[in-house]
């Protein structure tokens, strides 16, 4: 076997995949369907989180949340009980 034949074998193929595809569309219109089911805050932190990729502190700054709140979010279980006095 030459070199050049031992670079073909380990190629990988980035094709996407039509089943993976297929499953993600699936995925993504199930998503979007259930969107309007959620309160208007909900949605709105779902469109910054999935679709504008934004960093949980990101969302809770552009939201209005407090800097306590935030801190929360960014190690959740640490504090349940203060998250919810808020």
């Amino acid at each position: 076997m030459e070199p050049s034949d031992v670079a073909i074998e380990f190629q990988v193929d980035d094709t996407p995949q039509p089943d993976l595809q297929l499953a993600a569309a699936q995925s993504e219109q199930r998503f979007r369907a259930a969107l309007p089911q959620l309160f208007a805050e909900q949605m709105r932190v779902v469109e910054l989180s999935f679709f504008e990729e934004k960093a949980h502190a990101e969302i809770a700054e552009t939201l209005g949340y407090s800097a306590r709140y935030r801190e929360i979010q960014a190690s959740p279980g640490d504090d349940q009980a203060s998250q919810t006095a808020e």
